[in-house]
């Protein structure tokens, strides 16, 4: 067994900071802050303790607290931390927001020790106890509402899969190096310590970069002249992959990083990952879906009604001055009231649909089965079927190696040439050559396009159409959903890290 190392004095004329066990149910912070309070000598305080009765009576029934139940509660651990005297108090502590405010209320620095799990262990362990009111049932929500402390200075994160004595000692062995100021090289001290190193494939945005280079080593691939001398610098000690969508993560780079244990894409899209290799190697593997649906469903919408009524010409035609020297602007078509087909009814498809209905629209999908969710739609199978049913055509299913031009010559010829494709999904959903070839013979009307087979250098024979509408890729391109996708590429990176839980797992 370790030995732990000696601990700080607590004799009242060398006093430490007090401290916090951390964690969600199940992972043993009661225990190890009741050993570390006997080794310090000083007082225990089992933080449930200070549940007033209404959280304790929602928890027995296995209802999950809110902010609002557990700031009061939180208020009253301050204040005990922020007393006279020496102490370890245990107390979940999930979110940054409340460590700041045991920070604030305390008044002196405090410090955390986080211990880390899986959800396996976690489970088991809750499935012991029978001396506690909080059911196996909030273990989730609890790993839901967690924000694991990266690079946090003053929190110590320890694996709890050890027993308790080396958790201890571990613990003890870390506040004693912080309190001698000394440079430890010892295994355990590294290990919590240390920042873990990543790999950015491509530039996220400065609020995302700086959250990210504060808690991590940041390797940025983008900025090498030289990607091979680069990763043959720095491959070795990369644990993560940060990734956009586009940009993925092929074989070949997955086989350069040997110490590789996450893949983590900005962007819903994970086709450019290559999942195999990662499975092969027990990489796991993150997106940011949800976050983004409704935005990329408004930007379809919106394309299909800036080109169907002609609002990009329409602009010129004034600013030109067409419109004082020749009159009224060419006449185009309505929306309302005309058939819409829907390829793909997930999340995007679905929130398309639910626009498309406020246009008094029929509304048809495909997908590889009737959705029970799609009241008031027609389900066809056949993308053929649907494009010749629709006068609008949107592309909106995930791409794979099985939905690869499923938007085919014989799909665009079916929708014809009063037709219009919208494509908010990803461009290797449609045979682009055929696209181009309809679009300039006639054989369809038009097309709304976001993404392109090369991108962002797309076949130049687009931009010489006169009958397509063409966006940068930038379907969820809005501030507040970036945000969201930047916090939630953290927040997996974060979870992963500290041994909880993944937000979103693909793999």
């Amino acid at each position: 067994m370790l030995m732990a190392a000696s601990p700080p004095a607590s004799d009242g004329k060398d006093p430490f900071d007090p401290i916090v066990v951390m964690g969600v149910c199940g992972c043993g912070k009661s225990l190890v802050a009741a050993r570390l309070s006997h080794l310090l000598n000083c007082r225990f305080l089992e933080g449930d303790s200070l549940h007033p009765p209404a959280n304790v009576g929602k928890m027995r029934i296995g209802l999950a607290l809110d902010d609002d139940d557990r700031w009061p509660w939180l208020d009253a651990l301050g204040q005990e931390l922020g007393a006279a005297g020496d102490i370890v108090i245990s107390c979940s502590a999930l979110k940054r927001a409340y460590r700041d405010r045991l920070r604030r209320l305390a008044g002196r620095p405090v410090t955390f020790v986080f211990l880390r799990g899986e959800r396996a262990l976690l489970t088991a362990r809750m499935a012991e106890r029978t001396d506690h009111y909080m059911p196996l049932s909030l273990l989730d929500s609890q790993l839901a509402a967690l924000e694991p402390p990266v690079a946090e200075a003053d929190v110590i994160s320890i694996d709890i899969n050890q027993p308790l004595e080396a958790i201890v000692d571990m613990a003890m062995t870390c506040m004693s190096a912080r309190r001698a100021g000394t440079e430890q090289t010892d295994r355990y001290v590294e290990d919590t310590m240390s920042k873990p190193e990543i790999l950015m494939t491509g530039p996220y945005p400065d609020w995302d970069l700086v959250d990210l280079e504060e808690r991590y080593v940041v390797h940025k691939l983008y900025e090498a002249a030289d990607r091979e001398a680069f990763l043959d610098r720095n491959g070795a000690t990369v644990r993560a992959i940060a990734t956009r969508g586009e940009l993925g993560a092929s074989a070949d780079l997955i086989g350069k990083l040997p110490k590789l244990e996450i893949v983590s894409v900005y962007g819903v899209g994970y086709d450019a990952v290559d999942l195999a290799a990662c499975r092969a190697r027990g990489i796991r593997v993150t997106n940011t879906p949800d976050v983004l649906t409704n935005d990329v469903a408004d930007l379809g919408v919106a394309m299909m009604l800036c080109l169907s009524r002609g609002m990009i010409g329409a602009e010129r035609w004034v600013q030109d001055g067409s419109w004082a020297a020749k009159g009224l602007y060419p006449l185009k078509r309505r929306i309302w009231g005309r058939k819409a087909g829907v390829l793909g009814l997930g999340r995007i498809g679905f929130e398309v649909a639910k626009r498309l209905k406020g246009f008094d629209m029929d509304i048809a999908y495909s997908d590889v089965s009737a959705k029970p969710y799609a009241d008031g739609m027609t389900f066809i199978a056949d993308p053929v079927a649907l494009a010749d049913y629709a006068d609008f055509l949107f592309v909106t299913l995930a791409a794979s190696d099985v939905t690869r031009h499923i938007v085919s010559s014989d799909v665009i010829a079916a929708l014809g040439p009063d037709g219009m494709l919208i494509n908010i999904s990803r461009a290797s959903n449609i045979d682009e050559e055929a696209l181009l070839a309809a679009l300039e013979t006639g054989l369809l009307g038009s097309a709304a396009l976001d993404v392109f087979e090369g991108e962002p250098k797309l076949n130049p024979r687009f931009l010489a159409l006169d009958n397509v509408l063409l966006q940068p890729h930038h379907a969820s391109g809005t501030i507040e959903t970036r945000k969201a996708m930047g916090k939630l590429v953290r927040d997996n990176l974060a979870a992963h890290f500290a041994g909880a839980s993944l937000l979103t797992a693909v793999v």
